[in-house]
């Protein structure tokens, strides 16, 4: 390290001297390999230290105008909502940050550099997750760590089916995702000029207690709405009418889930029926919300029905094909914060 550090002390100190000889600084740079801004900047700090500015690995430039705990703090800022600073959003954006640094530290900074500046520090513009007011986090970890693995042993103990329900839309305008394409080829979409039709999807995720076997059972409603006539429908036709044995059911907190109808399907199968729910704005616990991503976004993405009998039988295909896969199913169960 010393030889090295020598080395290139010796190369700065030769090239000051050459250009202290009349030599220009292109000239210097280009016998030395370097570049005419290195040359500069040895040439400034030999001006501004003697020897001494020539001994480090890099010469000292103009210092920061944020010190290291000032810029520690400006970093600590965004883990801050940006309304408690005053502003009128919680949106944080370089113009933002530069008026709180003005207004802290006194220093002005432009808004284009300040984005080069958190860019350097690993900061990256992100869209922000919704997360529901009435989404309460201890409510929910309650229910993970006592109310969840007391339901999963007493369906273990009765030998009873562990089955997840929930329902979803699909519009005849998707999810719209980046597809590979040759650079300058953007490509195109085509949606249908009335696009406010839908597919409704009633879903069933079942685990039964034997092997931990995976299940999918659904049903399509063509341009309606799953209420809670329709779900109890599909509870006592489908979902019931195809398990035996003793069953355990969760599902969320929807009006559908609450209705007459529904309450009726519960005492006519309260012998081998019993229904929990999850905990209010809590859509991560429940495994069908893994097969609506599936759906959506990984099958579905970029399709462009005709008309809305078309979107019917893309949907029933997807689910036909994603019940006969095993594999797939299990993922479903894995990807969602329930521990088993």
């Amino acid at each position: 390290m010393p030889r090295k550090a020598n080395a290139s002390q010796y190369l700065r100190r030769l090239a000051v001297m050459r250009v202290s000889a009349g030599r220009s600084q292109i000239e210097v740079a280009r016998a030395m390999g370097v570049s005419v801004r290195s040359v500069q900047r040895w040439l400034d700090a030999w001006k501004a230290q003697g020897d001494a500015g020539l001994v480090g690995g890099r010469p000292s430039g103009r210092p920061p105008r944020l010190s290291e705990q000032q810029a520690a703090q400006v970093l600590s800022w965004l883990e801050t909502e940006a309304s408690s600073f005053g502003f009128v959003t919680d949106r944080w954006t370089a113009t933002r940050l530069g008026v709180l640094i003005e207004r802290t530290f006194g220093l002005r900074f432009n808004h284009r550099y300040l984005n080069r500046w958190v860019a350097r520090r690993r900061v990256t513009p992100q869209i922000p997750a919704p997360v529901p007011r009435e989404r309460d986090p201890e409510a929910i970890k309650q229910w993970l760590t006592m109310d969840w693995p007391a339901m999963e042993k007493k369906a273990a103990a009765a030998g009873a089916g562990l089955v997840f329900t929930d329902e979803s839309g699909l519009l005849m305008a998707p999810l719209v995702r980046a597809s590979l394409a040759p650079a300058g080829h953007t490509p195109t979409a085509h949606p249908p000029a009335r696009h406010r039709q839908k597919v409704s999807v009633a879903a069933a995720l079942v685990r039964s207690p034997i092997a931990h076997r995976a299940m999918l059972i659904h049903q399509t409603f063509a341009d309606g709405y799953v209420d809670d006539f329709f779900y109890a429908a599909f509870l006592r036709e489908q979902v019931l009418a195809r398990l035996r044995g003793p069953i355990v059911l969760l599902q969320d907190r929807g009006t559908m889930h609450r209705g007459d109808c529904t309450q009726d399907v519960i005492e006519d199968f309260s012998a081998r029926l019993q229904v929990h729910e999850f905990p209010a704005y809590a859509p991560e616990l429940n495994p069908v919300e893994q097969l609506w991503n599936w759906t959506k976004d990984k099958q579905l993405g970029n399709y462009y029905p005709a008309d809305l009998t078309e979107l019917v039988l893309a949907v029933e295909h997807v689910m036909s094909a994603t019940a006969a896969d095993q594999n797939r199913l299990q993922t479903f169960f894995a990807g969602c914060k329930l521990t088993w």
